[in-house]
């Protein structure tokens, strides 16, 4: 027998850049792969000039910063994969080192972490699409948001065995704490001083962008709000579509609250007040602080939404509708008009929250990791 210690194994993670909510998974997935034995390396570039503007960039003292080079959306970002059993990358047709990687002759073992397809694109025949699908196959494992994107993955031709999904989560525990603090006589002085009934309040989160659809979410509620007189919805979020919303809230005060851009503690007592949470297309991880406050989310069918809308399950702990702002307004009145089924949902919710977990994810990705090493020598 010998006494010799088993070689441990490397691994690169490479990030375009490094946004403040991801800090938390990797500090935890660092800590996970050490206990199998596998040091975790991650390295990161810059943000663009646009995102540097919403100044939500992490920080981790153990990751190496990377020189990045925007031409236009391409981005040049080249990194060493010496001394690394398996690299992870980024899965985007802009990411220039990255397809330079996947050709080249003598390299580690490569795994891409990604949505698995563009879910905003609605021309799937277009070049730029039939080259994602083409580079998709091009490594040996697959870390998946989602069960959409695993399921893009396997029409695109990638081998089952080779996809893990990790069910894409951020870290819920502060946001939980933070809405288990607020008792019910906190929430019910609050929802008296701006008017809101219990039962009948809305709220949206997310940018303000077109791709929003910020215009079917103002339609509807204002359908809403003629039919009851107690409807009311609140906009947290800024962006680019903020003249829309300070002119609709000059025209409709009495059911329209505006409270731009909150983060961190700011969003918990927002969330705690409402019932449902609006999001008519691209539905990303704001499902889940919605999730978190026990909100079924309302969507529509639009094309658009991140992965994420995989979480949405119709019925149980939300509702889709078509993309039609009047069949929007009518599903919202229904279910805000049957509190049985509100509070079946708002249970669901709950659960979907304790679901779909960063602890969760993170055990997801260290098996998936596991099993491409395992399945290199």
């Amino acid at each position: 027998m010998s006494d010799t210690a088993p070689t441990q194994r490397r691994v690169l993670i490479a990030e375009r850049r490094l946004p403040a909510y991801r800090v938390p998974f990797f500090d935890a997935l660092r800590e996970r792969l050490a206990r199998s034995g596998i040091a975790l390396s991650l390295a990161h570039g810059e943000p663009t000039d646009a995102e540097q503007a919403q100044h939500d960039e992490g920080q981790l003292p153990w990751a190496q910063r990377l020189p990045t080079t925007y031409l236009g959306r391409l981005c040049w970002q080249p990194f060493s994969t010496q001394g690394f059993d398996l690299v992870v990358i980024g899965h985007e047709n802009r990411l220039l080192f990255n397809h330079w990687l996947c050709l080249r002759p003598r390299r580690p073992a490569l795994a891409y972490f990604g949505h698995g397809t563009n879910f905003a694109s609605q021309a799937p025949n277009a070049l730029r699409e039939r080259f994602k699908r083409f580079t998709a196959r091009r490594a040996e494992a697959w870390l998946a948001y989602t069960e959409i994107s695993a399921t893009r993955l396997r029409q695109a031709g990638v081998r089952a065995e080779r996809i893990t999904v990790v069910n894409n989560a951020i870290d819920g525990a502060e946001l939980s704490a933070q809405l288990a603090c607020i008792d019910a006589n906190a929430r019910a002085q609050a929802q008296t001083a701006m008017g809101l009934t219990p039962g009948k309040t809305a709220l949206f989160i997310g940018s303000l962008y077109a791709g929003k659809r910020i215009d079917w979410l103002l339609e509807a509620a204002a359908l809403c709000a003629s039919a009851d007189a107690q409807f009311r919805l609140i906009v947290v979020g800024d962006g680019a579509l903020a003249p829309l919303l300070r002119a609709a809230v000059a025209q409709h005060p009495r059911w329209l609250t505006w409270r731009g851009a909150c983060h961190g503690p700011e969003r918990a007592p927002l969330l705690a007040l409402a019932d449902v949470l609006l999001l008519p297309a691209s539905v990303g991880l704001a499902i889940l602080d919605g999730f978190a406050a026990g909100l079924p989310l309302i969507s529509t069918t639009a094309p658009g939404h991140g992965p994420e809308i995989a979480y949405l399950d119709d019925g149980v702990n939300g509702l889709l509708t078509p993309p039609n702002a009047s069949m929007y307004a009518t599903a919202i009145q229904a279910l805000l008009g049957d509190p049985a089924r509100l509070a079946r949902m708002r249970a669901a919710a709950r659960a979907s929250a304790a679901q779909y977990t960063l602890a969760a994810m993170v055990e997801r990705f260290a098996r998936g990791l596991e099993a491409a090493l395992a399945a290199r020598p």
